[in-house]
């Protein structure tokens, strides 16, 4: 299990990705067909999860934190770490081999029916 500072130490990269495409189940329904054969990659801004859903990882970033808290400028690092859409070290930035370990959990949940 990869966890990171500030965030929940229990909380698995499962967990994360669970709680990452309920949210996007509520804000963007039919995310899942839209992915579907995307070619996802996990630590570039335009091609992950993220990217993929909202043009890019800064849009996501600010629609992500709107949606959570309306009037907030982004969501965050950390946010976006309990969301499964990033895995960052201690000190807020990304850990590319933790991030890519997300991929796989993606792919289940844009595949499942």
């Amino acid at each position: 299990m990869i966890t990171r500072a500030k965030v929940d130490l229990d909380m698995s990269l499962q967990a994360c990705v669970t709680r990452g495409a309920a949210l996007l189940d509520d804000m963007r329904p039919g995310w899942r067909v839209a992915l579907q054969g995307e070619d996802i990659r996990m630590t570039e801004g335009a091609a992950c999860v993220a990217g993929r859903v909202f043009g890019d990882w800064r849009e996501a970033n600010v629609m992500v934190g709107d949606w959570l808290s309306p009037g907030r400028a982004y969501a965050g690092i950390w946010t976006m770490q309990e969301h499964g859409f990033i895995v960052s070290d201690n000190y807020g930035c990304q850990d590319e081999d933790a991030t890519e370990a997300l991929l796989p959990l993606w792919q289940a949940e844009i595949n499942r029916p």
